[in-house]
Formats: C-alpha cells, sequence, structure tokens
C-alpha cells in the first residue's frame, strides 16, 4: 500500500519543490487505488494529513499573532501610523507555508475522489437485522456474505463509547470467528442458530447480515464500510 510518512512535511530536504513532488507522487498513488476500491487504510491515512495540514497552518497563524507589532511610520499629514510585526517570515518558514497552501487542496482533491467512491460502494452493500433485536446491542455477530463462493465471514463485535474532556465517542471493534460456506439450505437464520449453540458465552446476540452483492476487497473496502454503517445503526 502507498504510504507517506506522518512526518513527511519536515523531515529530509524542507524544500517547496522537492516537497511537491513528494506529496504528488504519494497522491497518484492513492488516486490509483481508489480507482480499485482499495480504500483502507490509505482513505484514513490521507483525512489524517489533510488534518494535520490545516492544524500547522493554524499554528502558524497563532504564533504569527503573538508577537508584538512594532511602529514602522508616522504619517503627520493623515496622522496614521503604521505598525509591522516584530518577528518576520524566515525562510523555513516561508518555505513550509509555500508547502502547505499548495498540499491542501491537492489533497482535498483526492479526498474528494476518495469519499466519492467510498459513497458508491456503500450504496452497494445491503443489511439487515437476523432475526429479533435485543434490548442490548453491544455485542453481537456482522455475517458478511461474499459473491465468491457464497462464502460468510462471520465477526463478532463490540461496541463501546469512551468519555474524553466533555465529549463521549463510540468504538466499534471486531474479532474473526470463521467463515462459512453457504449451503443450498443454509441462511443468516441457521448460521445464527449454530453460533448460539457453539458460543454460550453470547445466548442472546444481536445478529446482522450483510451483502455486497459484488466483488468488493474485503479488508479495504467491504469490512470498514459495514462496520461504519453498523454503528450508524446502533447509534439510532
Amino acid at each position: 500500500m502507498i504510504h507517506l510518512s506522518e512526518n513527511w512535511l519536515t523531515e529530509h530536504l524542507i524544500d517547496a519543490e522537492y516537497k511537491q513532488f513528494v506529496l504528488l507522487a504519494y497522491l497518484e498513488g492513492v488516486r490509483k487505488q481508489f480507482h480499485e476500491h482499495l480504500l483502507y487504510p490509505g482513505l484514513a491515512e490521507l483525512i489524517e494529513h489533510y488534518r494535520k495540514l490545516h492544524q500547522t497552518r493554524r499554528e502558524f497563524e497563532e504564533l504569527y499573532k503573538r508577537f508584538p507589532a512594532e511602529m514602522k511610520q508616522f504619517d503627520l499629514k493623515k496622522l496614521e501610523i503604521k505598525f509591522e510585526k516584530a518577528i518576520k517570515n524566515d525562510s523555513l518558514i516561508s518555505e513550509l507555508e509555500q508547502i502547505i497552501e499548495f498540499s491542501i487542496p491537492k489533497m482535498q482533491e483526492a479526498l474528494e475522489e476518495g469519499r466519492s467512491v467510498y459513497a458508491d460502494l456503500e450504496k452497494l452493500l445491503k443489511f439487515e437485522a437476523v432475526g429479533l433485536v435485543p434490548l442490548s446491542v453491544d455485542y453481537g455477530y456482522m455475517l458478511m456474505e461474499t459473491s465468491e463462493n457464497r462464502k460468510t465471514h462471520v465477526y463478532e463485535y463490540h461496541l463501546s463509547i469512551y468519555t474524553q474532556s466533555d465529549d463521549s465517542f463510540r468504538s466499534l471493534s471486531t474479532q474473526y470467528i470463521t467463515s462459512i460456506t453457504r449451503g443450498a439450505f443454509e441462511t443468516p437464520e441457521s448460521i445464527k442458530l449454530s453460533l448460539v449453540k457453539e458460543r454460550k458465552d453470547l445466548p442472546n446476540p444481536a445478529t446482522y447480515y450483510f451483502n455486497a452483492g459484488v466483488m468488493i476487497p474485503f479488508e479495504q473496502a467491504y469490512l470498514p464500510i459495514a462496520k461504519r454503517l453498523l454503528m450508524k445503526e446502533l447509534g439510532k
């Protein structure tokens, strides 16, 4: 998978032309992955790079505001005072700002492509609850059928909520259980019943059945999109 270092902005040579070359090569690889429906982990990494660039730009702006302004000129006729910041952008900061201003719109374009592919794939995924949904849906199973040999991948999921400062966040973790090649008379309901009999730790599990209908890269698209869809469903 194509990868861009977390510290790409400041490591090695800090030169606008060089960094532009590095970024464009990375984005070209990311776009190629998107076109092949290989969304993850590339899309998540690109979002984080984009977020950090905006944060760095804000930090530069705040740093510049903190320095006092010195009187540069007093115009007696107009009764105007012209000020100049006590600090001026040195060559390093200026180079970094140039790289950032070039990079943000380029990353945004690639992000829009990735999000468009994501939206298209999300529309292809169909899912439904299997049987009755219990009162507690914090634990359960995801039955994920692929078009390849009618194979169903079984995952156990766990929904957790953690608090940071005054905000609460929801997290969905999954663990692979098994894969089943469904026979003519095997249904999501029968798979759920088998899981209940075999795994006594979840006697009344919430279970959701997913079907993509078409070939989608499993780890790089199907599973992460399904997890986000389930997060939305459980959050209702």
